[in-house]
């Protein structure tokens, strides 16, 4: 009998420790906990350091880009037709009650085909469908398709940065530039640089693209990029599929290197026509399945990265691992 009750006693103290272990909530800054599972989402401030996570967006099919809303909530466009997903910032579960189920963009006059760029202007989403050869317009708010902008005959948007209520397109045609409310625009007569780059953003009054290892800049006149420099950055490596830039801070810029799984800071200053890239810092290395902590943080393959200004952080769309990191 007493080997029963101390049996039945440790099996009493075993329940209570395993429950509250599955209870227990990870504080802001620890990044310690060993049993947190891979697929997580990792807040990141702008120096790259990790600051808390939270559960994982449920069921994410390849994330290629995101944006977000002013609540924080988080729109991420998958690869293929799996089309764009919402979910809350605050335990990264789906919002059902957006688009169809939570999903959007998977048929119909907005169905998607590869969108490897988004960004969003007076509460639409601009999402670049490239083997689809448009643009499609997403209301934010609820998901609804506002139709669609048609390029040129075989032309292949990548990414999307919009300026000014001006919409840019890198595409293999030129540069598409377009102003949101009248309609009007043009091709933009470009490099390589400005057509098939998948890494696009501006500050300043300056374009910026990551392509071929390279940074590259052109300040923005007659809305197309002038006087276009680079500076070699081995650090980007041999492909880049997403860049954005700090608005409360000029040249500041946020580079992912798919190749490398890295992110990469740089600073970006201008004297008269001289362009001149420091890098300030790099953060990450590719390795599957890996949980981030607080000294390392690991990706694989990532893509698209997307300064969120409302909440002053970093959001890594993270391809393979088929998460997204913030």
């Amino acid at each position: 009998m007493k080997v029963k009750s101390l049996l039945y006693t440790l099996l009493v103290i075993f329940f209570i420790l395993t429950n509250n272990s599955f209870a227990k909530i990870l504080p802001p800054g620890t990044g310690t906990q060993a049993d947190v599972p891979s697929n997580l989402l990792i807040l990141l401030d702008k120096s790259g350091s990790m600051g808390w996570r939270m559960q994982s967006a449920a069921s994410l099919d390849y994330p290629q880009q995101t944006v977000v809303d002013s609540s924080g909530d988080i729109y991420i466009m998958q690869y293929y037709t799996r089309g764009v997903r919402k979910t809350f910032y605050a335990d990264g579960k789906p919002d059902t009650s957006w688009g169809n189920s939570g999903i959007t963009g998977t048929s119909g006059t907005c169905k998607m085909y590869y969108p490897y760029g988004a960004d969003v202007y007076n509460g639409v989403m601009y999402i670049p469908s490239l083997f689809n050869h448009y643009i499609v317009k997403i209301r934010q708010s609820d998901g609804k398709c506002l139709g669609k902008i048609s390029l040129a005959s075989n032309a292949y948007p990548r990414a999307v940065e919009i300026v000014n209520g001006r919409l840019y397109i890198t595409t293999n045609k030129g540069l598409y530039s377009s102003d949101i409310s009248s309609g009007s625009s043009k091709y933009c007569n470009v490099g390589s640089e400005f057509k098939y780059a998948y890494a696009l953003t501006s500050s300043d009054g300056y374009l910026y693209s990551a392509y071929n290892k390279r940074l590259y800049g052109g300040k923005i006149s007659n809305h197309c990029p002038t006087n276009v420099k680079n500076q070699q950055k081995g650090n980007i490596g041999w492909g880049s599929y997403g860049m954005d830039s700090d608005p409360n801070n000029p040249g500041v810029l946020y580079v992912m290197s798919y190749s490398n799984g890295r992110m990469i800071k740089y600073t970006v200053t201008w004297s008269g026509s001289t362009m001149s890239a420091t890098r300030n810092w790099k953060k990450g290395k590719n390795k599957y399945g890996s949980v981030s902590t607080a000294s390392n943080t690991y990706f694989y393959y990532p893509m698209g990265i997307t300064f969120d200004d409302n909440n002053n952080r970093l959001i890594v769309s993270d391809y393979i691992n088929k998460a997204v990191q913030i």
